[in-house]
C-alpha cells in the first residue's frame, strides 16, 4: 500500500510540473496545427498489456514502462487526427514458496504496437485552457508473454498479433506552446505532453 501511496505522488507530480512548466498563455486548436508529444500508459488493458509501474518488495518486484510518440495534425478547429508508436515492457519477479505449480515465479511482457487516431476537442472554459475531447482509434499490436514457473516442465511463451479499436474521452490543458492531457479509453490510461509545432 506504501509503495502504491508513492507511485501515485510521483504521477500528480508529474502532472502538477508539466502545468507549471505550459505557457499559461492559452491557444485554440486550429485547422493547420501540428503536435508532436510523448504518451505513457497507466493501466493495464486489454490490447497494451505494459503501463508504467515500480514496486520494490521484500517478495515482489515488478517494472515496466510503456512509451508512445505521437503525432497530431489539425485538419479542422478542434478536430486533429493522429498516429502513435507504443513500446512497452513489464517484469515481475517473486520469492513466494509456491505449493502451486500454476503460479510463475517469474513473468515478461513486450508491447509493439501502432495507433490511427482522431480527437475532437470542446472548449469548457473561456480561456480556452480546459478542454474535454472524445478519441477514437485503431490499434495494431504485437505482444509477447513469457512464463517460468515452479516446475520447468509447465514454463511457456505466447505472441499474438491483433487489431482493435477503442473509444475513450479525455481533459486537456492547452497553451501557446502545447498541451497535456489524461485520456482513458480501452487501449488504457494515457498521460500525455504535446509541444505545439505550428500550421503546416
Amino acid at each position: 500500500m506504501h509503495q502504491n501511496f508513492i507511485y501515485m505522488k510521483h504521477i500528480l507530480s508529474l502532472i502538477i510540473c508539466s502545468i507549471i512548466l505550459s505557457n499559461l498563455s492559452a491557444q485554440s486548436i486550429d485547422k493547420g496545427d501540428k503536435f508532436f508529444g510523448l504518451q505513457t500508459n497507466l493501466a493495464f488493458t486489454d490490447i497494451y498489456s505494459t503501463y508504467l509501474d515500480l514496486s520494490l518488495t521484500k517478495n515482489v518486484k515488478r517494472a515496466g514502462f510503456h512509451i508512445a510518440p505521437t503525432m497530431q495534425w489539425a485538419i479542422q478547429k478542434n478536430f486533429v487526427v493522429g498516429t502513435a508508436l507504443h513500446v512497452g515492457y513489464n517484469s515481475e519477479k517473486t520469492n513466494y514458496n509456491y505449493t502451486f505449480t500454476y503460479s510463475p515465479k517469474e513473468s515478461e511482457v513486450f508491447d509493439l504496437g501502432l495507433n490511427a487516431f482522431s480527437r475532437y476537442y470542446i472548449d469548457i472554459l473561456r480561456n480556452k485552457k480546459l478542454k474535454f475531447f472524445g478519441l477514437a482509434g485503431v490499434h495494431l499490436s504485437y505482444a509477447s508473454w513469457s512464463n517460468i514457473y515452479t516446475t520447468p516442465a509447465n514454463n511457456n511463451s505466447e505472441n499474438e498479433l491483433v487489431a482493435r479499436g477503442s473509444l475513450g474521452f479525455g481533459l486537456a490543458y492547452a497553451s501557446k506552446k502545447g498541451m497535456i492531457d489524461l485520456n482513458v479509453s480501452n487501449a488504457g490510461l494515457f498521460l500525455g505532453i504535446h509541444k505545439r509545432l505550428g500550421k503546416k
